[in-house]
Formats: structure tokens, sequence, C-alpha cells
């Protein structure tokens, strides 16, 4: 498939395992999302006092590394290694790695252990089958 014709569609998506196509999404480019918190997110954790939380479908870490910032020791997950890769890069330059862990999790498998007070799903999202219900 020629580099134009490759599409982000739910029907291309389906067709290859979920780690497989997010890697690949996330090696097209050096960033895929801003960086910057989801509004939603910051609005409502903005008046909360820090604790553990936890990034479902973390990306690059925009979210979980502004809780960390906040002074949350956040855990972000993702399925994408790559993803997992530049949050922890992310973190780092941010000066909040001591407050963040990464960990690669496909959540329709597996799930991240522990108790947190507060757990964030502000991009969790895949193509075709997934069982949300279950994994929120």
């Amino acid at each position: 498939m020629a580099h134009d014709e490759h599409q982000h569609s739910p029907e291309a998506a389906a067709e290859c395992v979920g780690e497989e196509y997010w890697d690949t999404r996330y090696r097209e480019s050096e960033k895929v999302w801003s960086g910057e918190a989801n509004a939603v997110l910051a609005r409502e954790a903005a008046s909360l006092a820090p604790g553990r939380a936890l990034d479902l479908g973390c990306g690059e870490g925009g979210d979980a590394v502004w809780l960390a910032r906040q002074g949350w020791h956040v855990t972000g997950t993702d399925i994408s290694g790559v993803a997992l890769e530049r949050a922890a890069d992310r973190a780092v330059g941010a000066g909040v790695a001591d407050r963040t862990a990464w960990e690669r999790h496909d959540l329709a498998e597996t799930f991240p252990a522990g108790e947190y007070d507060l757990v964030s799903a502000c991009f969790l999202h895949s193509f075709g089958a997934f069982p949300r219900e279950r994994i929120l």
C-alpha cells in the first residue's frame, strides 16, 4: 500500500493487531497529539488533592505528564510501545519521571494492578471489537 493510500479508518485498523496498528500510527510522525492535557481532565482534576492516578490509553503522555506536574503519581498505560517511549521521554523532559510509570497493556487482555484515586480514560478508543464496558 502506498503511503498516500494508508488510511486510519476502522476498516483498515480492524485488519491488523491493535499493537501493530498503533505502533505504526505513532511511527508515521514525530508527534501525533498536541502534548497538552485534555481540557476536561484539567478542569475536573485541578481542584483535587493529588494522589495516585491511572491514565488508560495515555498515548504520548500529555495528560499523565500534566497530572504529574500537579503532584500526582501517575501510571500511564497504552497498547503502543512507541507511544509509551515518547511518554517516558516527555516525563523526563518535564522533570516528572519520578512521579510517572509506563505500562504496555492491551486492556482487552491485561489491566494494571493497584488502587487509584483518579482514573482517566479521555482518549481510550479502539477500532473493531473492544470491551469498553468491562474495562471501565
